[in-house]
């Protein structure tokens, strides 16, 4: 028959491993949870679109804000964090996107002042946007691409 310590500390070993396995289960569970929202819904306004990549930012620690429409100056989300700011064009498109969006969110950019500026869309970019963003040090994104955005403006 063995000891009672031995039992003590068998059922402490278990408690501890299934204690690790929740707690890793639930780690698993808040990444997926986080990916699942920072997917693009399949119906979306370009407002909704919008609203879409301020809430990939904020989920990231920015503080990002939709711009008021008419006044934006080719700004639709304005995203800081810390000493870093960007102006970010949405263009939720059904064709590539061109240089006319690049053009706004330079504009925009030098307006507020920002560190970064980019481009996000649901489409490709020309080759005349691509080429203008290059030359300007605008960043061409997918949505997808939000969800690095601590990497991409560091």
């Amino acid at each position: 028959m063995p000891y009672r310590c031995d039992i003590v500390t068998h059922d402490a070993h278990l408690l501890l491993l299934a204690t690790a396995v929740i707690a890793a289960a639930m780690r698993l569970f808040q990444r997926l949870r986080r990916k699942r929202a920072d997917r693009l819904p399949s119906v979306l306004t370009p407002l909704g679109f919008e609203r879409h990549c301020a809430g990939v930012l904020a989920r990231q620690g920015w503080r990002a804000t939709l711009t008021a429409g008419t006044a934006d100056q080719g700004v639709d989300v304005l995203a800081r964090k810390g000493r870093v700011s960007v102006v970010i064009e949405c263009k939720l498109y059904s064709r590539p996107v061109g240089n006319a969006a690049v053009q706004e969110v330079i504009a925009g950019q030098a307006f507020m002042g920002a560190t970064y500026a980019a481009v996000v869309s649901n489409q490709t970019y020309t080759r005349a946007a691509r080429g203008l963003a290059a030359r300007t040090a605008v960043l061409l994104l997918s949505a997808e691409d939000l969800t690095r955005a601590n990497r991409l403006f560091p």
